[in-house]
């Protein structure tokens, strides 16, 4: 069985809204644990997550947002310029 991400096939792949919601979940995810103390890393894990994953991304959606976050230098970028705009 080959897996094959709908974006990296040329089947378009997620909205430029999809890409969006993700880059700003990304961002809260790390403006939620960027600066505070955490008692250990089972707690940052769980707050990262939950800010994370407070999008309406759909499933396949996000998959290939995950993927793409692991090849796109500019998918990176973008997440990393969001945090840098919205974290205190």
């Amino acid at each position: 069985m080959i897996a094959v991400c709908a974006a990296c096939s040329g089947g378009g792949g997620p909205s430029r809204a999809a890409k969006n919601a993700f880059v700003d979940a990304q961002a809260a995810g790390f403006c939620a644990v960027k600066g505070h103390k955490f008692t250990d890393e089972h707690a940052q894990h769980d707050a990262y997550v939950t800010a994370a994953s407070r999008t309406a991304i759909s499933a396949a959606d996000l998959r290939a947002l995950q993927h793409e976050l692991a090849t796109d230098s500019a998918l990176r970028a973008a997440i990393t310029d969001r945090v840098a705009t919205t974290c205190p």
